[in-house]
């Protein structure tokens, strides 16, 4: 990584560091030690100590730099490195962080905040592309944000304190991504980019990723805009399907409709909201609703 020292920028190694504190907590818990390493923003552990026998997963920080970060990417990645190992985004943007506030010139105007949309389609997106989880924060959680005991750190211009965060709209949210993800086999899923037949979108705005049991027993598709999605269903299990709509604002899912088609298929997203999971099951299977 790169610091600067009385104004000139230098290049640091600390990776003899981290080794040394792994084989440090190895010695004490033997090969059962689950470890990780939280790496800074824009890389990934993959980069650093993906060969190390005590990376047992990897992480990276897509971070707080920027809107345009195609975390599915980083995703596919990492998955594509061997020995294969899981992955995660262990800090993605946080709600209410300002958006690049390091430089100084950071307005409201000019680069705004993340707000509770931004959060979902980065987090959707990277665990719909492969991640076995995520993490997700508020940037006056983080530091406990309180005015009255201590200044704040990168903040804006909006303060709210630590206890109201508690209650913002992506924190309330975050519960219906884990429920979706675990109302069907979690284990048994992979990415399919290839479920999504044509433009699949083009960046960060509404690039489109999906999800199936590695059977076609079911299968997820993100969509970061209200736009219809044209699905490859010859990729699912040839059986009558059924169809819904997950609203990730609200948790709620909505009664769609069941067919037997094999082939390719138009699905067009219900009413008003930004995002929304599409839902594919296997009729048979009888999954609950999220």
């Amino acid at each position: 990584y790169k610091f600067k020292v009385e104004g000139i920028e230098q290049d640091f190694d600390d990776r003899d560091i981290w080794r040394a504190m792994a084989k440090g907590i190895e010695s004490v818990l033997g090969k059962d030690a689950f470890i990780t390493y939280h790496p800074m923003g824009g890389s990934s552990s993959s980069a650093y100590f993906h060969a190390d026998s005590w990376m047992d997963m990897n992480a990276f920080q897509s971070g707080h730099g920027a809107r345009e970060t195609e975390v599915w990417d980083w995703v596919t990645r990492d998955l594509s490195m061997k020995p294969q190992k899981p992955t995660l985004d262990m800090e993605p943007c946080y709600e209410d962080h300002p958006v690049n506030p390091w430089d100084g010139k950071w307005t409201r105007a000019e680069r705004g905040y993340f707000h509770a949309y931004d959060v979902r389609a980065r987090i959707y997106r990277s665990v719909f592309a492969g991640a076995c989880g995520v993490t997700y924060g508020h940037h006056q959680i983080w530091q406990f944000l309180n005015t009255e005991l201590n200044p704040a750190i990168n903040i804006g211009d909006t303060l709210i304190g630590w206890q109201r965060a508690m209650k913002a709209e992506a924190a309330t949210q975050m519960q219906h991504l884990k429920r979706l993800m675990l109302s069907r086999p979690f284990f048994d899923r992979v990415d399919d980019p290839s479920l999504i037949v044509g433009n699949r979108g083009v960046n960060y705005t509404d690039v489109m990723v999906a999800t199936r049991h590695e059977n076609g027993l079911y299968a997820f598709v993100y969509l970061p805009e209200n736009k219809p999605v044209s699905i490859d269903l010859s990729k699912l299990k040839r059986s009558t399907k059924s169809v819904s709509w997950f609203d990730p604002r609200t948790g709620k899912t909505l009664a769609g409709f069941s067919t037997t088609t094999t082939g390719v298929m138009n699905f067009i997203p219900p009413g008003d909201g930004k995002d929304w999971v599409l839902i594919i099951d296997d009729a048979s299977q009888n999954f609950p609703k999220p």
